[in-house]
């Protein structure tokens, strides 16, 4: 039978683990809809100590569906994961962007299909979430978009298939400059 002492020692580490940060994830590939290349993003903030030398400048067009893709293996479970990323617009000027985040998780030791299209996530994404954000109207503010992965989405070792959308041809999205990315794009643990 466990002594009064063991139980103790047991709930602190319970509760040292609890309160371990957990690292950012950086999302730092990404595929995009049109030419199908890769591309990098650009740590500003250097929050991964490795320094400001990743390179990425990716612009949102208007007027169109833009879609950039990667996916990432997850190492950890139980946490809500914040998608978080910054943007400004390529002008000053005024209106609305529409975005759109599709997460389709991939199990733990299941193979993964390859990122080609949008069709990957229309078809069979688990979930999606939607933002009407409205942006500075003064040229090179930033903004930081953020949605919520809720931890009930996916299992340590699971593989997120993510897909970001300016969803340009939707009657919301009334900002007519491009949204430009030049910035760390994280999946921020935080507890539910």
């Amino acid at each position: 039978m466990p002594s009064n002492l063991e139980n103790i020692r047991s709930s602190v580490e319970t509760l040292i683990e609890a309160a371990t940060p957990v690292t950012p994830v950086n999302l730092l590939f990404w595929q995009t809809d049109q030419d199908e290349y890769t591309v990098q993003c650009m740590d500003t903030f250097d929050s991964d100590g490795l320094g400001k030398d990743l390179i990425y400048h990716y612009a949102f067009a208007p007027a169109s569906d833009t879609i950039m893709y990667t996916q990432e293996r997850i190492p950890f479970d139980g946490y809500d994961l914040e998608f978080r990323m910054r943007y400004t617009m390529g002008d000053s000027g005024s209106g609305d962007v529409h975005w759109t985040l599709y997460i389709d998780t991939v199990s733990n030791g299941s193979s993964k299909n390859p990122v080609t299209s949008l069709a990957d996530w229309a078809a069979d994404h688990d979930h999606s979430y939607t933002s009407v954000d409205t942006p500075s109207a003064v040229s090179r503010t930033y903004k930081e978009l953020i949605f919520t992965i809720p931890s009930s989405a996916y299992s340590a070792g699971d593989t997120l298939k993510i897909a970001l959308k300016r969803t340009g041809s939707d009657a919301s999205d009334t900002h007519t400059a491009k949204a430009l990315i030049e910035d760390a794009i994280v999946l921020v643990p935080v507890l539910p």
